[in-house]
């Protein structure tokens, strides 16, 4: 399982280095990767942390009723320049899911971390840190050489940070944070 998630997790980072499917591999007309949406118990808290954490800036914020009888839903969509999420809560949503903790996020089924690309890795675990997040680790992926993070959002999901490094070998991306714990 972890050598499949990090097959999974090396060929994302290919893609996000510019590296294209072959063109049997890709379905016809998928251009990009578009959101991400994720279930909530708070949105004004998840809304403030996102904000506030991770430099999101709020798109919409509505609320909508799926079918007559139902309970209303809200709806949030944060923004960065290149990535969108959006959040519902739903007063009839289950609880309970259980958030496996970096190094073993891959011991759930469904989306195990989502990640976003940094320019420093250093700069953004400082800044993060500063902001009261704890890291739960850091490591270079081996076969690509780039530095990784991990930390959990408010709501306990897991997130990912890359600096990708464009070359291979020794002194390529600079050496992980000293203040990131590792494995």
């Amino acid at each position: 399982m972890a050598t499949t998630m990090l097959a999974i997790t090396l060929a994302l980072l290919g893609m996000a280095c510019g590296s294209a499917l072959p063109q049997s591999a890709a379905m016809a007309g998928i251009k990009s990767y578009n959101k991400v949406t994720m279930s909530v118990p708070h949105l004004n808290h998840t809304e403030e942390w996102y904000h506030d954490t991770l430099g999101f800036e709020t798109v919409a914020k509505t609320t909508v009723v799926l079918r007559m009888g139902e309970q209303p839903i809200q709806l949030l969509l944060m923004k960065l320049p290149d990535t969108e999420i959006e959040f519902i809560q739903d007063p009839s949503a289950a609880g309970g899911v259980v958030h496996a903790p970096a190094p073993h996020q891959y011991r759930i089924f469904g989306i195990s971390q989502f990640s976003f690309i940094v320019d420093s890795l250093e700069a953004s675990v400082g800044s993060l840190r500063k902001r009261g997040v704890i890291m739960d680790f850091c490591s270079k992926i081996d076969a690509t050489g780039h530095n990784i993070s991990f930390f959990q959002d408010l709501n306990g999901n897991v997130v990912q940070l890359v600096e990708l490094c464009r070359c291979k070998g020794e002194g390529c991306c600079p050496s992980l944070p000293d203040s990131c714990p590792s494995v």
